[in-house]
């Protein structure tokens, strides 16, 4: 996508209230500011494509994620789906440990735009969450889904 790639331009509709790092627009877009791609540019690069896009004349960015890892145990997750046999929630979450072991962030193939975040990876420059929490970086929330066995 990114030879096809045209800058798009938005604007907030509450221009003065305070911006993060990371920001929330539609589900299944991954919007952050230009520090957030300096630091993780080559995790995110792993992983799919970053994009520009422009903010009140501000250059920020958005990840457009290519890989997604069948890293879903569905027999022991509960979970709901709609057209398609898509999983629209997940209620308990069971991942493949071996699957997950060496992911930073991924998206499961059997989910629509959910973007996860393992904890403790051993190569702590590969931790997303570790090091968004390290560097101060605001605007995501990290939700514990899932605990290793």
């Amino acid at each position: 996508m990114t030879q096809r790639w045209e800058l798009l331009r938005f604007r907030f509709a509450a221009p003065e209230r305070r911006r993060g790092d990371f920001l929330a627009f539609t589900t299944g877009t991954f919007p952050f500011s230009d520090r957030v791609r300096e630091t993780f540019h080559d995790l995110f690069a792993a992983i799919g494509e970053v994009l520009p896009i422009e903010i009140d004349g501000v250059p920020h960015f958005v990840l457009n994620v290519l890989r997604r890892v069948d890293a879903l145990d569905l027999e022991r997750s509960e979970y709901t789906t709609f057209a398609e046999n898509k999983i629209a929630s997940v209620e308990r979450h069971a991942f493949f440990p071996a699957v997950v072991r060496d992911e930073s962030i991924f998206l499961v193939k059997q989910r629509l735009n959910v973007l996860y975040a393992t904890a403790d990876q051993p190569d702590s420059s590969r931790d997303f969450r570790k090091r968004v929490l390290e560097l101060g970086y605001n605007g995501l929330e990290f939700k514990p889904v899932w605990s290793a066995p």
